[in-house]
């Protein structure tokens, strides 16, 4: 009896425990040296994370324990004076090559081979690249890029607030998309499996010629405005998100909506039950700011700013997790939160989240300006369908998504894994299907059931399993 005790209590203690999603990741432990503005996540698990401390430079390269990794990138890109001029965003492509978007220096924009050396070629493609602040940059599966923010010209051609780069930097003529230019300008865009994509910002008044006061805009892959989608008018967001229905999840820096996949608004918030369609973001009694907007593969909902009520409700500071309808997920537990604002944020694909910001502290725990929270959720799609954030191009990883599904699902793979080959199999072993991996992302669709997804290439495998509700 007392044996099989002591075996009971040994099977107890090899449990798994987790840690409680929102909580301090402990370990990790990284003494930043300034105000956070942006931070990354790469494929080979190493983070970049840029800074305000420094004229020129203010990049810092961290392994993924967050001890310090020496490394240079060439002719590093300024940073002067305010926030206008810091680096706005971190894009790592699919080949391994880095971009950091938003520099204060011509042309704004700046890529680095994987060592760390400048891309002298695209650089020289850029020419004088925008004229105004860029925010944000996206890589499609073809190489193309989509730089979007408030310049009115890129190289001396007339392209307001987003243009499309040919993977070499000279530009896409084929893309025709032109906004109006504003102090804000054009602040996110998603990029659809179908190629399509949403757009958004403040102040938005005028797109490809026609007057618009939308939500959201979706365009066609070669800018054109989609006729079809006719959205709610009048709010100003800018950060939004699909969930797996294809609904956007919408913030302005006061606010979170949700529009339904046609555009019109849906019920949505703490007070969805009576009929609430509105999520109050605000600092103590003023209008809040938000900074981060993830969903997670369970369709909830992760909003990082400058924040400590949510509809009228104390919260904790600057971080908080919903349900899926915009209720408070109280399983989500952060403590007190930042003690500061949280600038830039991250939702990693083993469902960790990086914050940088102004913070000295994260519940009470020191932690200057740049911390990692315990979570067990990835996010539905890799950081909104386009920013390689998690492969590392030497294995054989890759991600499916959404999972759970109703049917349809994307397989996200690396480049080295192309003509690969994709098998799904039932639960039972059978072989439901079989084909070749030609892009790094392939659509299908299964109906109700268990499946096992592998992906193998020269003898090297690996297998996923995907649940269909």
């Amino acid at each position: 009896m007392k044996r099989n005790l002591s075996l009971l209590m040994a099977c107890v203690f090899c449990l798994p425990l987790f840690a409680q999603d929102g909580s301090l990741d402990v370990p990790f432990n990284i003494s930043g040296t300034a105000y956070m503005r942006s931070v990354q996540k790469l494929s080979n698990g190493k983070i970049i994370a840029t800074h305000s401390n420094s004229t020129t430079g203010g990049i810092i390269y961290y392994n993924s324990d967050g001890t310090s990794f020496p490394f240079t990138f060439q002719s590093q890109p300024q940073q002067t004076g305010f926030s206008n001029n810091w680096i706005q965003d971190v894009v790592e492509q699919p080949d391994g090559k880095i971009l950091f978007i938003g520099a204060n220096n011509s042309p704004k924009i700046f890529r680095y081979n994987a060592d760390g050396t400048l891309d002298s070629a695209f650089q020289a493609n850029l020419g004088t690249g925008v004229n105004m602040k860029a925010l944000k940059a996206i890589v499609e599966p073809n190489g193309k890029i989509i730089i979007i923010g408030s310049f009115t010209s890129f190289n001396g051609n007339n392209k307001g607030c987003i243009v499309r780069l040919n993977a070499d930097g000279t530009i896409d003529n084929s893309f025709v998309s032109t906004g109006t230019p504003s102090s804000v300008g054009i602040t996110d865009i998603i990029r659809l499996e179908d190629g399509k994509f949403y757009i958004t910002g403040p102040n938005i008044s005028i797109f490809n010629g026609q007057s618009m006061l939308s939500s959201t805009i979706r365009i066609n892959n070669d800018g054109t405005i989609d006729p079809t989608y006719q959205p709610i008018q009048g709010a100003s967001f800018v950060k939004i998100a699909l969930q797996s229905d294809n609904s956007i999840i919408g913030a302005g820096d006061s606010f979170v909506w949700k529009l339904n996949p046609d555009g019109t608004q849906s019920n949505f918030g703490p007070f969805v039950n009576l009929g609430g369609n509105t999520i109050q973001v605000n600092l103590n009694n003023s209008s809040g700011k938000v900074a981060g907007l993830h969903i997670q593969n369970d369709n909830k909902i992760i909003l990082t700013g400058t924040f400590n009520k949510i509809s009228g409700t104390n919260v904790p500071n600057h971080i908080i997790r919903f349900n899926p309808d915009g209720t408070v997920d109280t399983s989500f537990s952060p403590g007190t939160g930042a003690s500061q604002e949280i600038n830039t944020s991250q939702l990693t694909n083993d469902g960790k989240i990086l914050i940088g910001g102004f913070f000295s502290q994260y519940n009470g725990i020191a932690r200057n300006y740049i911390a990692r929270l315990n979570n067990n959720t990835p996010p539905l799609y890799s950081e909104n369908l386009l920013q390689r954030n998690e492969f590392n191009i030497n294995d054989v990883d890759f991600v499916l998504y959404p999972n759970p599904t109703a049917g349809s699902f994307t397989i996200q793979t690396s480049a080295n894994m192309i003509n690969g080959m994709i098998r799904v199999n039932s639960i039972l072993g059978q072989e439901i299907k079989e084909f070749q991996v030609v892009d790094l992302l392939s659509n299908s669709e299964l109906p109700k059931g268990v499946y096992f997804i592998s992906i193998e290439k020269e003898g090297i495998s690996m297998t996923k399993k995907l649940i269909v509700n």
